[in-house]
């Protein structure tokens, strides 16, 4: 069996081809990144590299106690960053 192309790309090809652009710096500050993260791991990860995260809406103040802050401290420590910075975003 062929794996199909969307119609969507065949039809952006010529266009991507005819432009003419060359990348360039922004010279706008970097925007920041925000992840949803609920199990350790996605916490850990949006501690490392992050700059805020999203709380599901159905939590417990016992997992923002026990799971979300030690988890996010935790990745933002491993990459050397300040824990305080990172903001959570989250409905109580």
């Amino acid at each position: 069996m062929t794996k199909r192309r969307s119609p969507s790309r065949r039809a952006l090809r010529p266009v991507a081809a005819a432009c003419d652009v060359e990348p360039r710096a922004i010279d706008r500050p970097d925007p920041p990144v925000d992840i949803a993260a609920v199990n350790p791991w996605m916490l850990q990860m949006a501690g490392e590299v992050a700059d805020g995260i999203h709380v599901h809406p159905l939590h417990s103040s016992t997992y923002l106690v026990e799971t979300l802050v030690p988890n996010l401290n935790t990745g933002a420590e491993r990459a050397g960053r300040d824990p305080s910075q990172a903001r959570c975003s989250c409905r109580c």
